[in-house]
């Protein structure tokens, strides 16, 4: 027997904020100038949350547009998300016992894409050396606090809101 949702579902996207506390500067990453969604900006290493995918054969399911329509996803938690979209755009490791949830935000008008719940993590992370752009980041930066605050440039999403947010909190 199938279940069929009455109500649309956001997408959940899941961004880290890594950062060296003893430089006081965060990773940040170029988004490709071949993204959906605010290409050439800047961004939070981050991406969405893999869903699980129980019934490939019901016809009422959300077929993705990614290639992958054969198989059954098995889904990930957002601690999951995180560690994975970290590998995949910096090349970084990172581990769950690391990871310290910032903030959910829910702004249905954030993304043109569709409506996201955003989950941001914080991360320390000092071995900024190993860091490599991957997977849909074009380049990366590790740019200080005060250079954050003191410049809004082109940031994707609400990315410098959650920065800014950010680096007060670090600061109190």
């Amino acid at each position: 027997m199938s279940y069929q949702y009455m109500y649309a579902r956001p997408s959940v996207a899941v961004s880290v904020i890594l950062f060296d506390p003893f430089r006081r500067e965060i990773l940040i990453g170029m988004r490709s100038k071949n993204s959906e969604a605010f290409p050439s900006c800047l961004a939070i290493p981050g991406g969405f949350l893999d869903c699980k995918i129980q019934n490939k054969d019901n016809p009422e399911y959300h077929k993705w547009d990614n290639g992958l329509d054969d198989i059954i996803r098995a889904g990930e938690t957002t601690e999951q998300t995180a560690i994975r979209e970290v590998f995949e755009e910096t090349n970084l490791t990172i581990q769950i016992d690391d990871l310290v949830l910032q903030e959910v935000r829910s702004d249905p008008n954030i993304d043109p894409r569709c409506h996201v719940i955003h989950v941001i993590y914080s991360c320390v992370y000092a071995d900024w050396e190993h860091a490599k752009a991957d997977d849909d980041l074009e380049g990366l930066v590790w740019k200080s606090f005060d250079l954050i605050l003191d410049a809004e440039e082109n940031y994707a999403f609400d990315h410098y809101d959650i920065l800014c947010n950010y680096i007060r909190k670090f600061e109190q």
